[in-house]
């Protein structure tokens, strides 16, 4: 059943990627992306696919295609849950540790995007 494989996928790639198997994680990562994009568009789960394969572009030193994937995966949390701790600790991380937030947070304004 596709949930299943979604679960082993995943789990799988964490691995891979853990190793440094960077394209045999992608791999697996972005199937699990498609399937949950055609099951479930908008989905936390696909802003967890998305989010991993940030992470995988983020471990190879691809920046920019690690912003775009974890942008596009904030803003489905931001859709989903605005004001959601969740999505706050995501905007002000961004990839890298907090070295590429995508946000700061003003006492006034509250969060605004970089």
């Amino acid at each position: 059943d596709r949930v299943g494989y979604l679960f082993s996928s995943s789990y799988l790639a964490d691995v891979l990627r853990e190793q440094g198997r960077w394209d045999e994680a992608e791999e697996l990562y972005t199937g699990a992306l498609c399937i949950r994009e055609r099951l479930d568009p908008g989905s936390g789960g696909v802003a967890v696919a998305l989010n991993n394969l940030g992470n995988v572009a983020y471990r190879r030193g691809d920046l920019a295609t690690a912003a775009v994937r974890y942008r596009r995966a904030v803003e489905i949390k931001r859709l989903q849950a605005p004001d959601s701790p969740a999505l706050a600790r995501s905007l002000l991380q961004g990839g890298g540790g907090g070295r590429y937030g995508f946000a700061k947070f003003s006492s006034i304004h509250g969060f605004v995007l970089l």
